[in-house]
């Protein structure tokens, strides 16, 4: 089974290549009819001949995201599937997904000349399932591991509930889909939406007018009017989309280009008067230069290859800086978390160094907190009575863990964190709350200026130590003679790690008595910190 970021490297590989073509194409599509029901709302075809995994692969690669080495693994394994389903005489797979299993993997059929190879098959694609959706709603029925069974010339592969559906329930006539298919023709097709009779029915119940900014119109009218829906698309080397809405009549196409049109203007309106991201401004943009066009009773929408090279690499930009910051983010967290939990077993925080009997700074806290980060083994390694540069000591610091190396930071030797903690020396008051002897608990911080008003652990360190090396951000006490710190990513932010395991984003040059007040533990202040700290 594949971890879900390579299944979202599976995805989009294989839905770039989704098509209705050909006369046995459309043969397999007539027999697939028979399969639906009056709760099918997508239905997704795979032509695995025309599947490029290096292209595809490339293109997420290109992105340069934190989960590099899991899609290079991907697409060594997606390589290896494609060509034993090939080999196995796979060359269609059909998605079908049902309302009520949006969160379930969809029921996949594949037309097989000889099925005798239905097993094979059924084992490369139920390996391609993802992990369960972690945010399934609790109502939904739980994800049921695949099984698969021979229908005439098809395997079907998916959970058990709708594998025995299929003898039970009887198929229902969607000549919408027939209808779609056939005026697709040769168009290469992601995916086909079919509003099924239910949610004819649900959605004007709940919604009976769109908002006022999508002008107020009837969603029972909308919804009688629409006969299906299409995405195209098209990935490297050409770049294209296309989205294609059937209505009943031409009267309908120009509502549902009304409806794309007040949407767009209440996006400008929206992005015009706020202050919003480089990004979503960008996003508004393509948004306004898609094609618009209505033939006869279709509404079209067509994405130029420029545009769609342009909207790419601005999603590729900002997806790459979303996962550094989750991952960064998660790295300080779950630094934190150890830190309490060594706290649950010592009644203290750990101190700044592990110290020899006379108080000489040996090795780092980092050291101390990896038997609380999974790492026990290395932490047996280290002889915690000798400095972090001796002659056995010195050979571990090539086994940094991954936890400490920081996701997009520039510039940082090998072996080197930015992750360092604000410490403070004994006697200096106010103090941070880490020290560098003594015992602090988290009693001590809740009591004073509380856990969740403490800086502990940043990212902001303006130079990068070796991990083993007992070097932090020394804090003593006065607001004249702060920890030098810097933005990691050079756009003057920061992130911090707060005593309650908290992180948020912070601008580490911003105004230092609020740095000197976030810092220190028994500061006595109350000011007010929006303008240094970012809360959403």
């Amino acid at each position: 089974m594949l971890t879900r970021s390579c299944f979202l490297a599976c995805f989009t590989l294989l839905t770039s290549t989704l098509g209705v073509h050909g006369q046995a194409d459309a043969d397999n599509t007539k027999h697939l009819a028979r399969f639906l029901s009056d709760q099918t709302l997508m239905v997704g075809k795979i032509d695995l001949t025309r599947i490029d995994v290096n292209a595809s692969f490339d293109l997420l690669l290109g992105i340069k995201l934190p989960v590099h080495d899991d899609l290079l693994k991907g697409k060594a394994k997606i390589s290896q599937i494609k060509t034993a389903l090939s080999q196995a005489g796979a060359e269609q797979l059909y998605l079908v997904y049902n309302q009520m299993e949006l969160f379930q993997w969809p029921v996949v059929y594949v037309p097989l000349k000889d099925t005798a190879q239905a097993e094979m098959v059924a084992s490369l694609i139920a390996h391609l399932q993802p992990a369960p959706f972690p945010r399934r709603p609790s109502w939904l029925t739980p994800r049921r591991e695949a099984t698969w069974k021979v229908i005439d010339n098809y395997v079907v592969i998916g959970n058990a509930d709708a594998i025995v559906a299929l003898s039970v329930v009887k198929p229902v006539n969607r000549p919408e889909f027939q209808a779609a298919c056939t005026a697709l023709k040769d168009a290469p097709v992601q995916l086909l939406m079919l509003p099924t009779t239910d949610l004819r029915k649900v959605i004007p119940e709940t919604m009976p007018q769109l908002p006022k900014e999508l002008g107020n119109g009837s969603t029972a009218a909308l919804l009688k009017g629409l006969q299906w829906a299409v995405i195209t698309a098209s990935l490297p080397p050409h770049l294209h989309a296309q989205l294609i809405v059937q209505t009943d009549k031409p009267g309908q196409a120009q509502d549902v280009e009304q409806l794309w049109k007040n949407m767009l203007s209440t996006i400008k309106k929206e992005t015009d008067a706020h202050s919003v991201s480089t990004p979503v401004k960008a996003i508004s943009q393509f948004l306004n230069s898609i094609n618009v066009k209505v033939e006869k009773s279709q509404f079209i929408l067509d994405a130029s290859e420029d545009r769609l090279s342009e909207i790419t690499k601005l999603i590729s930009r900002t997806l790459s800086s979303s996962f550094a910051d989750d991952l960064n983010g998660s790295n300080l967290r779950q630094i934190l978390i150890a830190m309490h939990n060594y706290h649950g077993d010592y009644n203290r925080l750990p101190n700044q160094a592990i110290c020899d009997k006379d108080g000489k700074p040996l090795l780092s806290w980092r050291v101390s907190m990896l038997p609380y980060l999974e790492q026990d083994q290395l932490y047996k390694q280290f002889k915690l009575n000798e400095p972090w540069d001796s002659e056995h000591n010195k050979k571990l610091i090539e086994k940094m863990p991954k936890i400490y190396v920081h996701p997009f930071a520039k510039n940082v030797p090998a072996n080197h964190t930015l992750y360092q903690v604000f410490y403070s020396k004994q006697g200096s008051k106010p103090a941070a709350a880490i020290m560098e002897t003594g015992k602090i608990t988290l009693g001590m911080l809740t009591v004073q200026d509380g856990t969740s008003n403490t800086f502990v652990l940043t990212d902001a360190a303006a130079e990068a130590v070796p991990w083993t090396k007992p070097a932090d951000l020394l804090y003593d006490g006065t607001v004249t003679n702060l920890p030098k710190m810097v933005s990691p990513r050079g756009d003057g932010w920061a992130h911090v790690a707060f005593g309650d395991a908290s992180v948020r984003r912070f601008k580490p040059g911003g105004t230092p008595k609020i740095l000197w007040q976030m810092i220190g533990r028994n500061d006595g202040s109350n000011e007010d910190t929006a303008d240094v700290i970012e809360y959403r």
